[in-house]
This record gives structure tokens, C-alpha cells and sequence, in this order.
């Protein structure tokens, strides 16, 4: 099941995003964890704001390795909850002018729940006009248009 949503206040963030990571991705550096997970499109209070900074950044190494290392934490949202590991692990490839994120499964992956629907993030893609949260179970995708 898809779930379409069109979200034009996720444009800039994305624009923004893609071209964070397209430094990191070609100079091996890092991204706010926090950038990443406001694409989620979820509500985050200044609190949870706080808890993603003190968290810190995803290091991207020359290849496009992507690690995070912290605290696990869990975030509630009205579409989704989101949990990170202590380490979240993923690999990052540059694509159609956005990127993709491609998370490791099991426990170095970004779980979320919808309902009683438990899934691992397999994927952010991120492009000019869209975001796609992709789930490993196939039971929903969440598509974000702007």
C-alpha cells in the first residue's frame, strides 16, 4: 500500500538535503541526522530537535558508507514512529539529481511502525520533486510529492 502525500513545506528541506549530501557523498564527509529525519515528515518538538543534534551526523566515507552512532531513540509520529538503533548503518548513492539511502536491515536499520504494522526503512530516496519511504516489508510506502 502506497501512501501519496502531497507536502510542499518538505521541498526546501529536500533541495537542501540533496545538496548536503551530494557534498558529503563526493568529499566523504557528514550529514545532521536531523536533515534526514525531518524528510520522514514527521513533528518533531524542539526536544526532539535537541535529542537528533546532540545525536549527530551520518559520516560518509569515499564509497558512500553511512554510519550514526548514539543512544537509540524513538520518535512518534501521526503517519509513523520511527526507532534508530544505537548504530544506524546504510549506504548512500548519488541518483536522478537526489540521492538514495540505503539502509542496512535488522538491527543496524531505522524501524517504523504504522498501526500494528512493524517495518525496517529499506530506503530514502530522495529527488527534485519527491521523497520515497521505502519500507522492507512492502506493506506501505510513504510517497511525498511538492
Amino acid at each position: 500500500m502506497a501512501f501519496n502525500l502531497e507536502r510542499p513545506d518538505l521541498k526546501p528541506l529536500a533541495q537542501d538535503l540533496i545538496d548536503v549530501v551530494r557534498r558529503a557523498v563526493t568529499s566523504g564527509s557528514e550529514v545532521p541526522l536531523l536533515q534526514v529525519v525531518e524528510l520522514f515528515g514527521i513533528e518533531l518538538s524542539e526536544a526532539e530537535r535537541e535529542r537528533l543534534r546532540r545525536r549527530g551526523s551520518i559520516r560518509i566515507d569515499g564509497e558512500g558508507e553511512a554510519v550514526n552512532e548514539g543512544e537509540e531513540e524513538v520518535f512518534s509520529g501521526s503517519l509513523v514512529n520511527i526507532r534508530l538503533p544505537r548504530t544506524l548503518r546504510g549506504r548512500v548513492r548519488l541518483e536522478g539529481g537526489g540521492f538514495v539511502l540505503d539502509f542496512a536491515e535488522g538491527r543496524e536499520g531505522i524501524a517504523a511502525k504504522r498501526g500494528f504494522v512493524k517495518a525496517t526503512v529499506r530506503a530514502l530516496k530522495v529527488y527534485p520533486d519527491r521523497a520515497d519511504l521505502e519500507m522492507s516489508n512492502k506493506l506501505f510506502t510513504l510517497h511525498f510529492t511538492w
